[in-house]
């Protein structure tokens, strides 16, 4: 599992809730048929909000790093996305 974290009374919250609701509505379109990261929940807590997903191979945060923060072709892109 992989949890996003954001700070509530912030523009993150808006940010997260809808988030949120995008990711429950791919969800309902067979994430595994359609390359589609999965969603398990999102609430808040004390003064975040969350939202709970699979846990992915790499984040891109850390991906680029490894890159040494080259730019990525659009080939790639194309590649990460699927």
């Amino acid at each position: 599992m992989a949890i996003k974290v954001s700070k509530l009374g912030s523009n993150e919250i808006e940010n997260a809730q809808i988030e949120a609701r995008i990711l429950n509505k791919i969800s309902n379109t067979d994430p595994d048929t359609n390359h589609l990261v999965k969603i398990f929940d999102s609430f808040a807590f004390r003064h975040y909000y969350l939202i709970v997903t699979e846990m992915m191979d790499l984040d891109l945060y850390n991906f680029m790093k490894k890159r040494s923060f080259d730019p990525v072709s659009s080939q790639l892109l194309r590649r990460i996305a699927y």
